[in-house]
């Protein structure tokens, strides 16, 4: 009996001392970020997320257990050493590949994995393209190390135990089964009338202290074990009457005419959307010398737009905040539900209706995302994405680098029908960051942030050449342009994910139609209030567009709600917040921010999570 509760403690430590290992490799991975935290938090860190740690090695432990303790009852000794080694091998193999995974892709979104991968399944060949930068042999080769090390340490601690259980009497199944059935206690993390989650590795304001703390395994299934109720409303901060007066108030409308900006209410329009175009590499707003040069020019010759901030953190948030002035949902996205994007407004419908051509261009594949369903809600005459071109033009691993796709659309706009409103999505500075054969890397190195700049480099000599040529055309004169990103990047510098600078993007509007030029904007507003603010500009109503404003009316409200995971920012022209749900807490806050920007944010987020549950 003794040397079956010997094993049994030891497999549950085995789990409990991989799961301490883990969080300090997370540490070491990110110590550009783990270097900035002080001593107490990082034993916080694995003080704090030792609760989620316990839990998860019960659940692992589950299964061994409960065999151990049917060995009184039944014959045991040719197959349970073999069926637990096997066990214990493929959870390590799967468990590892989470983890390991895990570590780069906090890189890219700014928070521990969790079920956001399912939304891509359908796309599988794009999502492992989107990781494409990540270091691949680096994670290869520290997920066979920590396999083969933990396996060593099973085969040669825990397995000998296993060939030498000595037989035992029927009786002592009981208390066997007894201590099988004590792992409830830390797998719900106590008797308490909740069970444990993710809050209660949440110890500290520091954001990238309270993700390192979470066990990833354990956020991973949860998350995929409440990825269908995902119609539940988590946000209830206020009465729902108090959160819609918030809404209402914020979007006042006292009647002022808006500003006039253009020389015609019926220009041409040509909307570039700029994939992960952050504020950091636009000199211009204060971003690094050098990467964005054309843009830079650019700037000066238009309307420059300096505090405009992402609803969301992904292109397929930010498209929808752009056409259909909707904001972002922090925990899922309304693109992925046909039945409620088809009930969106898009400007490609109001403009169809006013006699305009509409077409939009992608390099890319449309299924991505579901971006193909939302597209054919909005009355888009003309679609060109990656089965438009041909083999050799397939020159990205997305499909048509954003040269090719430029060219295209330029040599179209001379056929189209005027007015027209076209969109090109850009596509080649998302990851991997690869550029076309004949471009060379602005920034030499293979380094994360080297690449990301070398890839928006190339875009903005892309759109700077297709504006110079846009410029001899005879529409120009009677054409607006606005370059505005989809949404901001935790590069370069590695924002964190609930940061204004990972949402801070440029937006910029020029062209022959445009009355004033070489001037900036310097309030505050969110990418939702472009559809408001250009469909007044043409004096088209645009009442099915209640969650964007009109900036250019006098009195308009300057605010920016973003949503990051499970989480709302909010910017105003003095002040800012974020909060995150799962901590209960501020992340941040300026001296500024107050009480009203507390209610204000989660009323903010619960109204239009509301909105989203109705659609």
């Amino acid at each position: 009996m003794r040397q079956r509760v010997t094993y049994l403690a030891g497999y549950y430590l085995y789990w409990l001392v991989y799961f301490i290992f883990i969080k300090a490799v997370f540490l070491i991975y990110h110590h550009n970020l783990a270097g900035d935290l002080s001593g107490s938090l990082i034993f916080g860190i694995f003080r704090h997320g030792l609760p989620l740690d316990l839990s998860f090695s019960a659940y692992l432990s589950l299964l061994p257990f409960l065999l151990v303790a049917l060995t009184p009852v039944v014959p045991y000794q040719r197959w349970l050493p073999l069926t637990l080694m096997v066990y214990n091998n493929l959870v390590l193999f799967l468990v590892t590949l989470l983890c390991t995974a895990d570590l780069e892709l906090f890189n890219i979104w700014g928070f521990r994995m969790d079920a956001s991968p399912l939304n891509y399944l359908n796309t599988p060949g794009e999502m492992l393209v989107s990781v494409g930068s990540a270091p691949i042999w680096l994670l290869v080769l520290l997920n066979i190390i920590i396999n083969l090390f933990f396996s060593f340490l099973y085969r040669h601690q825990l397995h000998p135990l296993v060939k030498a259980f000595p037989d035992v009497r029927i009786y002592w199944a009981l208390p066997l089964l007894l201590i099988t059935g004590a792992l409830i206690l830390p797998l719900r993390g106590g008797l308490q009338v909740v069970p444990i989650n993710q809050s209660s590795a949440y110890f500290s304001r520091n954001h990238f202290a309270n993700q390192a703390a979470i066990n990833l395994p354990w956020n991973f299934f949860h998350a995929v074990s409440k990825w269908k109720s995902r119609e539940e409303h988590p946000y209830k901060y206020l009465e729902p009457a108090v959160a819609d007066s918030l809404v209402q108030q914020l979007y006042t409308d006292n009647g002022a005419a808006p500003k006039p900006l253009l020389t015609t209410t019926r220009p041409n329009i040509i909307l570039i959307i700029w994939e992960s175009f952050t504020a950091k590499v636009a000199e211009p707003l204060g971003g690094l010398k050098g990467v964005t040069p054309r843009f830079t020019q650019l700037s000066k010759e238009g309307l420059l737009f300096e505090r405009v901030y992402a609803s969301g953190d992904r292109t397929d948030k930010g498209l929808v905040a752009i056409l259909s002035g909707y904001p972002s949902q922090p925990i899922t996205t309304i693109i992925k539900s046909p039945q409620k994007s088809k009930k969106l407004p898009q400007l490609s419908t109001n403009l169809a209706a006013e006699g305009y051509h509409t077409a939009f261009y992608y390099g890319g594949e449309l299924a991505f995302a579901n971006l193909r369903s939302y597209l054919s809600f909005g009355d888009w005459q003309h679609t060109t994405s990656l089965e438009a071109f041909s083999g050799a033009e397939l020159n990205s691993k997305w499909g048509a680098h954003d040269g090719v796709v430029a060219k295209r659309m330029l040599k179209d706009l001379d056929t189209l029908q005027q007015p027209f409103f076209t969109t090109l999505l850009t596509l080649s500075s998302h990851e991997p960051f690869d550029l076309p054969a004949p471009a060379r890397a602005r920034f030499p190195g293979k380094a994360h942030d080297e690449m990301f700049n070398s890839s928006h480099y190339y875009t903005d000599s892309v759109l700077g050449e297709f504006i110079d040529s846009a410029k001899k055309q005879a529409w120009w004169d009677n054409t607006l342009v606005i370059i505005v990103a989809d949404h901001g990047h935790t590069a370069p510098g590695q924002s964190l994910v609930y940061e204004p600078s990972k949402f801070h993007i440029p937006m910029l509007w020029l062209g022959g139609a445009l009355e004033q030029k070489g001037e900036k904007w310097p309030y505050t507003i969110s990418q939702t209030d472009l559809a408001a603010s250009l469909l007044g500009q043409l004096e088209l109503p645009a009442d099915a567009y209640p969650w964007s404003k009109d900036v250019f009316r006098p009195g308009t409200n300057a605010f920016a709600p973003y949503f990051f995971k499970d989480g709302v920012g909010l910017m105003t022209d003095s002040s800012y917040m974020s909060w995150d749900n799962v901590g209960k807490l501020f992340i941040e806050k300026s001296e500024k921010a107050g009480n009203t920007e507390e209610i204000v944010a989660k009323g903010f987020l619960q109204k239009s999570f509301q909105d989203y549950l109705e659609k």
